[in-house]
């Protein structure tokens, strides 16, 4: 459910933005209302989204119901890209909250997760998880390591048959067979099919939709165990809720030196790092809109969640 501001003569109203949350418009102050909405989505799919938190299933969201063959499959991409963010987020914050240190993970951490390269995400999250592994590190989100050694790095991980794209040692692109893991298959997808050049045809993006969101769905099937570790954002004196396709606002007195938190059915509470959410849409441009979830590194670059 999306709101939007009727008053003709407002900036808001004329930029055409639309915001998650019933509340008052920002510029002229009249109370925000409700756009009407259709959905194609089935129940299977808003169970899904209500399971996910909210940086994954407000995309995946607008993937789904999406109409247009080419535009979807790279919605579908930049979901994908949201899904790894949200593990290598949970990763590092485990990490920079632990008692341990490693100047080989911070490294890691600084040079993986500051470039938009879908396998960097993936290391950083890969050797991370390693080494709290070893050190017998108590996770607040404990059914993180659990899950990633179940659909990555543990022995009963479904491997696919594949052929993956690689550059030889004469800068040549070339093919080889070999088993991939359902993040290994979806990297690759990337990679071979949207990394670079010509925007794909309706035929070529239905095939490639057919062949690669399922093996993503059963990902985020998986994944749903996340709806026990909500992810909550504090501004003010509002506490919100992130999880589902909606961001929410929620009764709590629950004040942290961090504005971004997952807390466990425990009690416990994981301070996020530095994460910036805008409950609402804004305009990049006077025809464009988009939701930014914007996530900034220590090294002061800035990840974007669109």
């Amino acid at each position: 459910m999306n709101f939007f501001c009727k008053d003709s003569k407002c900036a808001i109203a004329i930029s055409k933005a639309t915001f998650p949350v019933a509340m008052n418009c920002p510029v002229c102050q009249n109370p925000l209302q409700v756009e009407a909405q259709t959905s194609n989505l089935t129940e299977v799919d808003e169970l899904l989204l209500q399971n996910l938190p909210y940086v994954i299933a407000y995309p995946l969201k607008q993937t789904l119901l999406e109409q247009h063959a080419a535009t979807r499959i790279n919605l579908f991409r930049d979901t994908f890209l949201n899904y790894l963010k949200y593990l290598g987020l949970l990763t590092a914050s485990e990490f920079f909250n632990s008692p341990f240190k490693d100047k080989k993970i911070v490294a890691l951490f600084q040079q993986n997760l500051a470039e938009p390269s879908f396998g960097s995400w993936n290391h950083f999250i890969r050797e991370c998880l390693k080494f709290l592994k070893e050190k017998n590190h108590a996770f607040i989100c404990d059914e993180l390591i659990t899950y990633y050694e179940l659909v990555e790095t543990g022995k009963k991980r479904k491997l696919f048959k594949a052929e993956i794209e690689y550059i030889d040692g004469f800068g040549d692109v070339k093919l080889k067979k070999q088993e991939a893991t359902s993040i290994g298959m979806l990297i690759n997808f990337r990679n071979r099919y949207l990394g670079h050049g010509l925007t794909l045809d309706t035929e070529t993006s239905e095939k490639l939709w057919n062949e690669y969101f399922p093996i993503f769905r059963s990902l985020l099937e998986q994944l749903t165990f996340s709806n026990r570790y909500p992810m909550y954002k504090r501004e003010g004196n509002q506490n919100w809720l992130l999880q589902s396709s909606e961001i929410s606002s929620i009764d709590s007195n629950t004040i942290l030196d961090s504005s971004i938190w997952v807390e466990n059915t425990g009690g416990k509470i994981l301070p996020i790092l530095p994460f910036y959410i805008l409950p609402g849409e804004v305009a990049l441009d006077s025809d464009a809109k988009a939701k930014v979830l914007a996530y900034e590194s220590f090294t002061g670059k800035t990840i974007k969640f669109f």
